[in-house]
């Protein structure tokens, strides 16, 4: 298994605003795991390896 990139906290912020962003039409699954993670990412400063990889997937698929 590849590892990982390793994303700042300014990349993963941005891609957390992106996907707020009304226009997404997120599932309430989705909107729960972005405001999660928005918040685990002010209080904690990381994610996950998982949480990464799902936010990524999820901004990669709502914003193409």
């Amino acid at each position: 298994m590849a590892a990982m990139p390793a994303y700042s906290d300014v990349v993963l912020r941005s891609w957390i605003d992106a996907l707020k962003m009304p226009s997404k039409m997120l599932t309430d699954w989705e909107e729960r795991f972005v405001a999660s993670v928005s918040v685990q990412l002010e209080l904690r400063g990381s994610l996950s390896p998982k949480q990464v990889e799902t936010l990524e997937r999820m901004y990669a698929e709502k914003t193409a």
